[in-house]
């Protein structure tokens, strides 16, 4: 199967939501759009950045690119 790559930034102050992603539909990397909410990906990280600090007029916080994996 050919794997297919996303990249996702994701801010280090995320709440967890493990919980609920074991009672959602999975749904594949490639089916996802930005008009789309509520979904739960089952994935691999293949490769994870360099863990970078921001500022801006909203505040601050932390970020790092991540590329996921899934079995597709």
């Amino acid at each position: 199967s050919v794997a297919h790559r996303f990249m996702l930034s994701r801010i280090c102050s995320a709440p967890p939501t493990s919980r609920m992603a074991m009672t959602r539909r999975v749904h594949p990397l490639v089916s996802l759009n930005p008009y789309q909410g509520n979904w739960t990906i089952k994935v691999r990280v293949t490769d994870k950045g360099i863990m970078r600090s921001y500022k801006n007029v909203r505040g601050e916080g932390s970020l790092f690119n991540v590329e996921l994996t899934d079995e597709d």
